[in-house]
């Protein structure tokens, strides 16, 4: 969860710190006033040192006062929260896409149906498994 830069946020009052942060830290995403490095890059790293050791007072503080505001509104009872909410939702779509179980008369009727046809198409896929999975549909003419 990064712990340790909000933690560092939270407890420089004051205002007075600079945070760099790796752009793989999932913090990165929420702490965006923190000056943000590919830690891999050692230009990139260094101009980060130099830019949080040169910035004006101003900047630094309103940058820190921006990053505890954020932390101190979404605490670890929102997230919590919000990670249940998202929870619940998934649990919803799960119900819609559940497989229906087909009656006998549901199998007897595509059964019937199946050999009264003139014309027959089987498709069969799981998953992606033949094709990739496709968000709409789209007829393609057989010739």
């Amino acid at each position: 969860m990064n712990l340790v830069s909000k933690e560092y946020v939270a407890a420089k009052t004051d205002g007075r710190g600079s945070l760099i942060l790796s752009e793989g830290a999932g913090a990165a995403s929420e702490l965006v006033e923190a000056i943000i490095v590919n830690p891999n890059n050692i230009n990139e790293v260094t101009e980060a040192i130099r830019q949080a050791l040169e910035m004006n007072d101003k900047e630094r503080v309103m940058k820190m006062l921006a990053m505890r505001e954020r932390i101190r509104r979404y605490n670890v009872y929102r997230w919590a929260e919000g990670f249940l909410e998202r929870l619940n939702e998934i649990k919803k779509e799960q119900v819609k896409l559940r497989a229906r179980v087909l009656t006998s008369k549901v199998v007897k009727d595509i059964i019937r149906d199946y050999c009264k046809a003139k014309n027959r198409l089987i498709l069969l896929d799981y998953d992606g498994t033949l094709v990739p999975i496709q968000d709409t549909v789209r007829p393609r003419a057989v010739g």
